[in-house]
Order: C-alpha cells, then structure tokens, then sequence
C-alpha cells in the first residue's frame, strides 16, 4: 500500500465524534433514500451502432423496448479529455440529428471517456477539458437530455488514477494530488453547471474504488483492482459533487457486475450512501464537512450485464430477471443495462425472451 502520508483527520474527528455520530448515523440517514420512480437506460457497448446518424434510422425499432432511456456514443464523446479545445459549434453538429428525434425516451445521456489531458497543475489543459465538458453539457441541455454518463475506466492511452505507476508530479505528495484532483472536478463540474444547472452527472464506478478502509467486497476487486491502483479516481468524484450546486445530481453508476440478490444490492447501497462517509471509515479523500452531507447529495444506481462475468458468476435470463428486479428495487433512481454481442440498437437484434425478461423484471418492481 501506498502512503497517505500525514493526512489524517483522526484527531479532529475524535473531537467532533459526538457531533458526527448524532447527526449522521447511518440508521437516521438511511431514511433519506430517495423515493420516485425507477427508471431503466441502454447502455449498450459503445460502438458506431450508438452514434447518432445511426440511432436517428433506428429510433422506431429503438423505442419499442421497455426502456425509459439511453446512453449515447459519438466520435467527440472519446475526445472531450484530450486536451484540445472543442468548438461548442462543432460538437454539436454530431448530435443535431437527434434534436425531437426521441418520442418515448426522456432520459437519455451523452457519453463522455476518460482521458489525460496534462497533468493536473497544467491550468490551460484542465481549463479546455473545463470548457469542453460545459460544451458537451450545452449540448445535452438543448437536445432535452438529462446530462452525461462519464465512463471513468481508462481504457485510452491517457492514463493518471493510478498514483504513482500511471501518474506523478514529482513535486507533490499524495495528498497534494489529491487536493488537485478534487480543484479539478470541481472546476468541470462548476463548468458544466454554469450552462446546465440541472444537469446529471453518471460516473461508472464511484468514489469506492479509492477507498482503503472502505467494506468493498474481495468480489469487486476482481473487476476493478485495488484501491491503490485507482487512488485518484475518488477524489475526481468529490471535486464533482462540491462542484454541483443545488440543482444538479452526482450518480454513482455502480459498475460492480457480482451482484445478484435483493441483500447483495442492498448492502451496496448501504456503503455506497452511507458507509463510505462514515467515521468508521474515516475515508483520507472525502473532506469532513462533506461527510456530513454525503448521502443527501449523491444518488446511488446499478449496472447489470447481460453476459456471465466471472466463472463463478453465470448469466441466462432466469438469473437476469431476478438481478435486474433486485436492481430496481435498491436504485434511487436509475439501473443502467450494459449489453455486449446482442443489441437494443438495431432492428431485429434482441431476442425476444430477454425483451420479455425485462417486461416481466420491470412488472415485478416493488
């Protein structure tokens, strides 16, 4: 493991402990959760079949499943962290076939790819990623979408959650990356605000993969890797929420494909809402007075997979009905349905015992 270095709020809290354990028990907090209608998204494997032109000569097909959403791929989605500048203009011109298009889908998000746009004392480079950000938000407040699904798994060459082997600027400690990281998410989150007051922000994973004391079940490692492999990724998350204002929504995707019954899920949620900001956790990248607020200010979902994921981890639809409902039944809002070899996207690609599954899933919801 990683030094944290002399980053520690142990002291403090010992003084305040009192204070926290009144306002913030998880027991009292967990009446908070959030009561409204669930809703399901597409999140098909981002491929051209996801690209707009595309999309407009499918949309019948498209919404005749019983989705209420979608994320959507583009070419700009994937540059948008590449640390040059992208004309509002522009980017736009991709995505100006879908404006009226949808009908019957009302949450839809555009994808956006984690990249490396410079490092992250390089106030020029993150001012364009800033703007580009704003600009991609602009672009989903004009064609009436909720906001952007950010994919934070590094799959492009630009790589820095990973202190230290992927990412350092030797002239800081850790937590001085850190504290950078959370300036930078919240200065793209402010961004993209100032256009788009209400907009909802997806991230993949949340602030969990960065967390050492945190409850993340051995299973999920095996997705995503340790907390030291990823120690940058959480405090993007926070800078994001201390960005969003009063109006704007932080989703945890929950990417954590293992999960199967109705307990699995809500345990997930437990630690995701309310754990992660505890003091018992004592998180070293989630700033105190944060804590205080975190499950009031962070909105927790799934993502389930149509595939197996693991040996010990099958798939068919009789399993994916059951996980899909128990998904629906934990989410504050959305579940997001990644899909890979078969396709929601094009005509005729789905068979039709998993359009049923997801009906009778749906119709199964508490």
């Amino acid at each position: 493991m990683k030094s944290l270095n002399s980053f520690n709020f142990r002291n403090y809290l010992v003084v305040i402990s009192l204070f926290y354990s009144v306002s913030c028990s998880s027991e009292k907090s967990k009446s908070t959760k959030i009561e409204q209608k669930t809703l399901l998204i597409i999140a098909q494997r981002p491929t051209p079949s996801g690209y707009p032109a595309v999309i407009v000569n499918n949309i019948a097909s498209i919404e005749s499943y019983p989705f209420d959403g979608m994320f959507i791929n583009s070419v700009v989605g994937w540059h948008i962290m590449s640390g040059k500048p992208i004309p509002y203009d522009s980017m736009y011109n991709e995505f100006k076939v879908l404006k009226g298009v949808f009908k019957k889908f009302d949450s839809n998000f555009l994808y956006v790819f984690t990249d490396f746009p410079g490092d992250f004392w390089d106030d020029n480079a993150w001012k364009i990623t800033a703007n580009n950000f704003a600009n991609m938000a602009k672009v989903a407040k004009e064609l009436n979408f909720k906001g952007l699904i950010y994919d934070n798994e590094e799959y492009l060459k630009g790589k820095w959650m990973n202190y230290g082997e992927s990412y350092k600027n030797p002239k800081y400690d850790l937590n001085q990356h850190r504290d950078q990281v959370i300036l930078r998410g919240k200065q793209i989150m402010e961004a993209m605000v100032a256009v788009f007051p209400e907009v909802e922000i997806f991230t993949y994973h949340g602030p969990y993969l960065s967390e050492p004391n945190y409850k993340i079940p051995s299973v999920n490692i095996k997705q995503a890797g340790a907390w030291d492999q990823q120690e940058l990724l959480g405090p993007f998350f926070v800078g994001m929420m201390q960005g969003k204002g009063t109006k704007a929504t932080i989703i945890d995707g929950g990417e954590q494909y293992q999960y199967r019954t109705n307990d699995e899920f809500k345990n997930s949620y437990d630690m995701r809402k309310y754990e992660i900001a505890s003091e018992e956790t004592n998180s070293w990248f989630i700033p105190y007075k944060q804590r205080l607020d975190w499950p009031n200010n962070i909105n927790i979902s799934f993502g389930v997979y149509n595939r197996p994921w693991l040996p010990d981890y099958p798939m068919n639809v009789q399993i994916m009905q059951k996980t899909l409902t128990n998904a629906l039944n934990n989410t504050d809002k959305y579940v997001w349905y990644y899909t890979e070899y078969d396709s929601w996207l094009e005509p005729n690609k789905m068979p039709k015992e998993w359009v049923d599954m997801v009906i009778n899933a749906r119709r199964a919801v508490k």
